[in-house]
């Protein structure tokens, strides 16, 4: 059975209780106007459908039952106050829809699936919590304003990931969501697959410009990829070019089981946000591939001594930051160097710096042994390369080298 109202005139729902009990039914303003005011429409196991009007003063319509049903129609609604108590199935959006006083989480989800949730300007989200809050299954959004004060945006894809913002800028809209992965590059690029926390928060502003946003992110122990250091983690922001992170890495908070980061000063919502650890190599890689021979250990044809190595005076940690340190150093090995990456338009602009291990033939390998250095986030297509090694004068491409 389907209840439909083909409103001529106008309904009001006021000072009452209008219940509507049934599987498979469907509440549906086919035209006209509807009114709930001081009271509740209640809808077990049926769909809301306004393609007509639908209005609402201090009403409550909540959705409950055991079934997945929608909020439907070819208008968009503003519920005063939206319920959703769920014992199982959950409510989802096919429609933009919004709260103008409160969105109540007694049980179950509410999806917003490529659709939008918007929270007026002083309404409220009550009840959230891991088992209850926004689902952002696909492109659809939680959209709340933002200003002074700490405001939650209790969302999450397939687990729990809310986000609390605070604005001392340009109070503005906000709009949430998160993914289950973070890509290397926006908008393309592969999955990382390690020392990251597998989430990206996509939050945006309403007018850009004039937010400067203090922002905690909240992630679970499980969606730690892996070697993700917690102690030593921060959140960083894709700028549209590079992936911008914080000049300090501090260890995460704690909230209950879960963990937290908080970055301030945030002006920049190109999108999105990811957590990383102080290990992680966000963004597109560059490999460069260089060979060198050092003088004195070269033998004049083809290859350097590895007296040094024989001799165990190659520490497994690098001499020249003390940051990186290989698992172990072997036979075919001279010693370490230092690769630097500048400025293509200024060669005294020092972009990126690594150690890295300088072999017999001459070719340098990253720290873990693998042909040619890794470099994330250069921000450039070409760049002059730097060579210094701890008892040798430092030697400088001539000019630019395109990365390939």
């Amino acid at each position: 059975m389907k209840y439909t109202l083909k409103v001529i005139l106008v309904l009001f729902i006021t000072h009452c209780l209008f219940f509507i009990s049934a599987n498979a039914q469907e509440f549906q303003i086919a035209g006209g106007f509807v009114q709930v005011n001081n009271s509740s429409l209640v809808l077990e196991n049926a769909n809301f459908i306004n393609n007509g009007t639908f209005t609402s003063t201090a009403g409550n319509v909540e959705m409950i039952g055991t079934s997945t049903n929608t909020i439907d129609g070819t208008s968009s609604t503003t519920f005063s106050t939206l319920t959703i108590n769920k014992t199982s199935g959950e409510v989802q959006l096919t429609q933009d829809a919004g709260a103008s006083d409160n969105l109540q989480f007694d049980n179950g989800m509410l999806d917003v699936q490529t659709s939008n949730f918007t929270m007026a300007n002083t309404a409220t989200i009550t009840g959230a919590d891991a088992s209850k809050h926004v689902q952002t299954s696909s492109t659809g959004y939680l959209i709340r304003p933002v200003a002074a004060s700490n405001v939650d945006f209790p969302v999450g894809n397939s687990a729990y990931n809310p986000a609390t913002l605070n604005n001392v800028g340009a109070s503005d809209d906000f709009s949430v969501r998160v993914e289950d992965q973070v890509l290397e590059t926006y908008g393309a690029g592969s999955s990382e697959t390690e020392d990251v926390v597998n989430r990206a928060w996509h939050i945006e502003e309403g007018t850009a410009g004039g937010s400067d946003v203090t922002m905690t992110l909240q992630w679970n122990t499980g969606e730690e990829l892996t070697g993700f250091d917690r102690t030593q983690s921060g959140v960083a922001y894709w700028d549209g070019t590079v992936w911008n992170k914080v000049a300090t890495y501090t260890a995460a908070a704690t909230n209950g089981a879960a963990w937290t980061q908080t970055r301030i000063g945030i002006s920049d919502f190109t999108t999105p946000f990811a957590i990383e650890d102080i290990s992680a190599e966000l963004g597109a890689k560059n490999i460069v591939q260089v060979r060198i021979f050092l003088q004195g250990p070269f033998d004049g044809v083809s290859a350097m001594s590895t007296d040094l190595q024989t001799a165990g005076l190659v520490p497994l940690t690098d001499p020249f930051t003390g940051t990186e340190t290989a698992a172990s150093i072997s036979a075919d090995i001279v010693d370490w160097v230092q690769i630097q990456i500048r400025n293509p338009l200024d060669n005294t602009d020092i972009l990126a710096t690594k150690p890295a291990l300088l072999r017999n033939d001459g070719q340098v390998l990253d720290v873990d042994g693998t042909l040619g250095v890794g470099f994330n986030n250069l921000g450039v297509s070409s760049a002059y390369i730097v060579i210094k090694h701890r008892n040798h004068l430092g030697v400088m491409t001539a000019a630019p080298i395109s990365f390939d």
